[in-house]
């Protein structure tokens, strides 16, 4: 397969921020917003006395008392259910046809080993063999810092893992679904950047050998 160079013009699938370095460089600024949207979704044990105005048509039912202490969390360990790995899922594939794209499935899973989600910045690289070694060719940034963002790409009904659609991946990766070269592959590598539960940032990876 002939090398092709680093597409020159900007690389910009829907949704999706274009980055040209491949070095994963320190997120302060990724602090406060990954902060902002854990807060709605991790203070289950300090929000017992907050009071939230519903519509009078729902409003929480009072069950009657059952005789059993009142249901303490302040001991849930918000912890057990963070991403602990990611995957590169093997759903992953370049389709071909009217609008082809390359269709990338990254799995998240805490430390039970069950499909989960979480607050970050998803960072998809592409790469293509080089006259010696792999040739990074393309980068894309997905933002899952926002909620309805999260959402959006994540794909709960089949398989439970964040769903990315690029559009406009480079020309080389086009014929790859017809490539007849038993040598040809592409590797799709993703980065997780989100923060532990001191507030440090952490870097999850994992990357796929696609061949035709």
């Amino acid at each position: 397969m002939t090398p092709h160079p680093r597409p020159s013009t900007p690389l910009r699938p829907d949704g999706l921020r274009p980055r040209t370095h491949p070095r994963m460089r320190p997120g302060a600024a990724l602090a406060p917003a990954l902060l902002a949207a854990a807060a709605a979704c991790c203070a289950l044990g300090a929000c017992s006395s907050l009071a939230f105005d519903f519509p009078e048509e729902s409003r929480p039912v009072r069950l009657p008392p059952s005789g059993k202490p009142a249901l303490d969390l302040s001991k849930i360990d918000m912890r057990a259910l963070a991403v602990e790995r990611i995957r590169v899922h093997p759903l992953t594939r370049w389709e071909d046809g009217d609008e082809a794209r390359l269709l990338v499935h990254v799995e998240f899973r805490d430390r039970f080993g069950h499909a989960t989600k979480g607050f970050g910045e998803l960072r998809i690289e592409l790469f293509r063999p080089g006259e010696t070694s792999q040739v990074q060719d393309a980068v894309w940034s997905v933002d899952l810092i926002d909620p309805d963002n999260n959402a959006r790409y994540y794909d709960d009904l089949v398989s439970r893992t964040y769903q990315i659609s690029i559009s406009d991946a480079p020309e080389w990766a086009r014929t790859f679904a017809a490539e007849t070269d038993e040598d040809a592959w592409m590797r799709v590598k993703a980065y997780f950047r989100t923060l532990d539960e001191h507030g440090r940032e952490r870097v999850l990876q994992d990357d796929l050998r696609i061949e035709p």
